[in-house]
């Protein structure tokens, strides 16, 4: 009994001995349409394909070759594919060309099986949080007064020590100390933040107090974007353990640390990336192209 690889392998032999014996009549044997056709009516209804009966020049007999589609999950398209793999080589011998089958891979069912290398264009990452500071030089704030005079303000400092002031456009959101310390909460790029930073100082100059614009700086922006595939968490984890953290029972994303440019990336199994500590813009951008690639060889099916 022949196994499964050891059927294919005899099949194989078969078909060269057959290509070779044709050769050696000075035909050209190719699997076109009469062949196909040929071959296709060859098949029996049990599943049996036969070669033709063949004699070569020592007599000797190419017996009928009936192969058990059914076990082997062969049909006859299947060994007409074995017939075009075998492509012909000459060989010169004694003044004369002896053609020589030679078995080479099927190209289309190497590119049936190939993996998808190509990577789809990176999304572009939107900014969701500008953080900015600025200080008002005034060291005696009455935050009480403040709070009292001006409208959207609320202090409470048996919860929190500073002040809460909003304002609408832009959409942002101020916590005011009485050090003269503002940080500007919200802002959807950096020259929204200055724009409200300034809107903060002008209303509390407004209320009688002593206030410069001093030392505006953007401390972090935060940015997130969505991949369209999902993460393999573990495995990238386990890949980049030196910069990584990954503990489900705490938190639900990865957080990656990346040196340069100085964020930190959180991403999930969904595919959404959030990055934060970034001073600008383009650092977001920066730190996204630079992870892409290597996010992309753990991407999984989609939950």
């Amino acid at each position: 009994m022949y196994t499964r690889s050891g059927k294919i392998d005899y099949i194989r032999e078969r078909v060269e001995k057959e290509l070779t014996y044709k050769m050696q009549q000075n035909t050209y044997m190719e699997p076109n349409s009469e062949v196909q056709a040929k071959d296709e009516n060859s098949c029996t209804d049990d599943n049996t394909f036969d070669l033709p009966q063949e004699k070569n020049r020592s007599g000797i007999t190419i017996s009928s070759l009936a192969l058990d589609l059914a076990d082997l999950s062969f049909t006859s398209a299947g060994l007409n594919d074995l017939y075009k793999t075998c492509t012909l080589t000459t060989v010169p011998l004694a003044g004369r060309t002896i053609t020589q089958p030679r078995v080479e891979e099927s190209t289309h069912m190497i590119a049936a099986v190939a993996p998808q290398t190509t990577i789809p264009p990176m999304p572009q990452v939107i900014v969701q949080n500008v953080v900015a500071t600025v200080d008002l030089d005034n060291k005696s704030l009455d935050l009480k007064k403040i709070a009292i005079s001006a409208k959207n303000s609320d202090y409470n400092p048996k919860r929190f020590s500073g002040l809460i002031m909003r304002i609408r456009d832009p959409r942002t959101t101020a916590l005011i100390f009485k050090t003269g310390k503002l940080v500007c909460l919200g802002a959807k790029s950096c020259q929204d933040a200055e724009t409200a930073t300034k809107k903060y100082a002008k209303i509390i100059k407004k209320l009688g107090f002593e206030v410069r614009f001093k030392n505006f700086k953007v401390q972090n922006i935060v940015g997130s974007c969505s991949l369209n595939f999902a993460v393999n968490l573990y495995k990238l984890s386990f890949a980049h353990a030196k910069f990584c953290t990954l503990d489900e029972e705490t938190f639900p994303g990865l957080i990656y640390r990346l040196e340069k440019p100085k964020v930190v990336l959180l991403i999930f199994a969904n595919g959404k990336v959030v990055i934060t500590g970034a001073k600008n813009v383009s650092a977001l951008n920066e730190a996204l192209a630079k992870m892409y690639s290597a996010i992309w060889k753990f991407k999984t099916q989609s939950r």
